[in-house]
């Protein structure tokens, strides 16, 4: 896990800074509205892409009732189930839920 430097200044809104780990693609709760927006054309292409360089940019989740809800990289998620993933890297940021739901 890499956490940010934590004498950095609060965000604004005095939200903290967001922390980088590894997650169990099984922690990622994906809601039920974000799945219709799946585009298969995006998926191939995600799949092949980092099947052949690996993943250049990490799912964005927040922290929803002791699970990670995914924020940004559902195509990215999904790609790596494809491959058979077992673990991804996130950014887990401190969103209120308006701010979650204009970030999705």
């Amino acid at each position: 896990m890499t956490d940010f430097d934590p004498s950095a200044p609060p965000l604004p809104g005095g939200a903290p800074h967001p922390k980088q780990i590894v997650a169990s693609l099984a922690d990622i709760l994906v809601p039920d509205e974000r799945k219709r927006g799946i585009v298969p054309a995006t998926l191939r292409a995600l799949h092949a892409s980092i099947r052949e360089i690996g993943l250049l940019q990490p799912l964005v989740v927040t922290l929803d009732d002791g699970w990670l809800r995914l924020i940004a990289g559902l195509h990215r998620l999904e790609a790596c189930r494809m491959l058979g993933w077992a673990s991804i890297p996130v950014v887990v940021v401190i969103l209120d839920a308006l701010r979650a739901e204009l970030a999705e």
